[in-house]
């Protein structure tokens, strides 16, 4: 869930990185977004993943990288997503 509160709306372009070994395949259904003022809106993406099987039980943890940046500006930022799989 991202959220816009300022007062003008935020048109915004994600780009998954896809340099993980586990990562197959990354989709952004919605990889750009316009939040409007005041407003929220879902980053929904899908990834199939190449996991190695757990050995000891313990969840396995995923760390994503998604860039984003903000159209006509420079401004990039990143958001880290983590999954945890049981």
């Amino acid at each position: 869930m991202l959220e816009n509160t300022g007062d003008m709306p935020i048109e915004t372009e994600f780009i998954a990185d896809k340099s993980s070994p586990e990562v197959n395949l990354m989709l952004l259904r919605n990889g750009r977004l316009l939040i409007e003022p005041n407003s929220r809106n879902i980053l929904e993406g899908k990834m199939i993943l190449n996991l190695p099987k757990s050995d000891d039980g313990k969840p396995l943890t995923v760390h994503k990288l998604l860039i984003g940046k903000i159209k006509e500006c420079e401004l990039k930022y990143s958001l880290i997503v983590e999954i945890y799989i049981v």
